[in-house]
């Protein structure tokens, strides 16, 4: 079955429409740093996870730098499918654990930024184009926006540094 053939995820992610994505990014990387910076144990585990608050962000920032690439392919090349990414050994290869907290922040703020700005730029005929993600069912370009905007408050969420 070819990708134009699957069925497809909604277009947006629960209540997350695009522009709210957009709104809910912005918010976070202005509000999350400082509530972020203020936690009084970065290291320690956060819940029966176990990934400590600097692993949780590690995990944003691998999340964004997959959808990050996802989003100048859309753009690029005419029929998407990515592989998808396991998140405990990209946490672990990359020993978030080992940097200093401010850093950590510091980049996610910045990745963040980036991603945003990208997706702010994506041309409408890119936002429906179908994608496949390792073995999920097609998305858009659209649902991948809402559904790590969704991912982030979750995380942050988790945290205890946001509340909605």
């Amino acid at each position: 079955m070819s990708v134009e053939e699957a069925p497809k995820r909604p277009v947006k992610r629960g209540d997350i429409t695009r522009e709210k994505a957009f709104d809910m990014l912005a918010e976070y990387i202005s509000v999350a740093p400082e509530a972020l910076l203020a936690l009084p144990d970065p290291d320690s585990a956060v819940d029966a996870e176990g990934w400590s608050a600097k692993e949780v962000i590690g995990h944003l920032i691998d999340t964004a730098a997959n959808y990050q690439q996802r989003f100048v392919r859309i753009q690029l090349e005419p029929l998407l499918s990515f592989p998808g990414f396991d998140p405990q050994g990209w946490v672990a290869v990359q020993r978030y654990a080992e940097r200093p907290w401010a850093e950590v922040v510091a980049l996610w703020v910045a990745v963040n930024s980036h991603l945003l700005h990208t997706v702010r730029g994506i041309a409408p005929e890119h936002l429906v184009k179908p994608c496949l993600i390792g073995h999920d069912k097609p998305c858009t370009p659209e649902w991948m926006i809402a559904d790590y905007a969704g991912h982030l408050r979750h995380q942050l969420r988790r945290l205890g540094v946001i509340e909605s």
